[in-house]
């Protein structure tokens, strides 16, 4: 799917090589087609990269870290996680995900 919006992007695409506005364009086109529940969805599963149903202080860790390289220190981190953690169990169901995400929207 995403081939298909790059070729549909691409001024002068020829299988080898496309510029990196053409990228950019495609991106977001790709991007606009999902809606706010896959968005959601994909984001969560960039945490829970292990498919674990849950995000935990481990893997807030490791994200930030890719995000930052440094991330927070461990006592951050796990109030973070304690603080949208509803139901208490540890770590962050899809809804407790989506409630942290939209506080840090605003």
């Amino acid at each position: 799917e995403l081939l298909a919006v790059l070729s549909q992007c691409a001024e002068d695409f020829d299988g080898l090589g496309i510029t990196r506005d053409e990228f950019s364009h495609a991106a977001m086109r790709f991007m606009a087609r999902r809606t706010p529940e896959e968005a959601l969805e994909r984001d969560f599963a960039i945490f829970d990269a292990a498919g674990k149903g849950y995000i935990d202080v481990d893997d807030v860790r490791r994200v930030a870290r890719m995000a930052e390289g440094t991330p927070p220190d461990d006592a951050d981190l796990r109030a973070m996680v304690a603080h949208f953690d509803e139901d208490k169990d540890g770590g962050l169901n899809l809804e407790e995900f989506a409630e942290a995400l939209g506080r840090w929207r605003g």
